[in-house]
């Protein structure tokens, strides 16, 4: 499946049916080895970078990733992704991380709790969550798209 909805068609995301994935272990062979693969990495819950990287969910411990998160979520009410009223419904949490394919990008991610009669649009272990993200171009902070996301 497409790892965000629209973005890069060539850009896949594999689920693991169950369990913790380490990102630190090795990639299976069977994935390395495949012939349609051209590159492929683990998605780490948050980014490496220290300068970015926030155990605050909105990120506003980090000026950096807050203007990351201002310019993405803004760019995602004027695409039509999200509401602003769906932001502050509450339990909304953000996330930035390295794209681990394309290291000039960073993906910004939000995770929004299902509200009651809303369908699951993401593949997330508890189905309580729908979540969508962003591409952002490293060195400029700019957002380069954003959609649905299956991770």
């Amino acid at each position: 499946m497409p790892a965000i909805d629209g973005v890069e068609p060539d850009l896949v995301a594999i689920s693991k049916s169950s369990g913790y994935i380490n990102p630190d272990d090795d990639i299976p062979s069977e994935l390395q080895n495949h012939r349609a693969l051209r590159s492929l990495g683990w998605l780490r819950h948050a980014t490496l970078d220290l300068s970015l990287r926030s155990c605050d969910y909105q990120l506003a411990d980090k000026p950096a990733a807050s203007e990351i998160a201002r310019r993405a979520t803004f760019s995602m009410i004027a695409g039509g992704i999200l509401t602003q009223r769906r932001l502050d419904a509450g339990g909304t949490t953000f996330q930035l991380s390295e794209d681990p394919t394309n290291p000039e990008h960073l993906f910004f991610t939000v995770l929004l709790i299902k509200l009651p009669g809303e369908p699951n649009t993401g593949p997330s272990l508890s189905g309580e969550f729908n979540t969508y993200a962003a591409t952002i171009d490293k060195a400029t902070g700019q957002v380069l798209n954003a959609g649905l996301a299956h991770w």
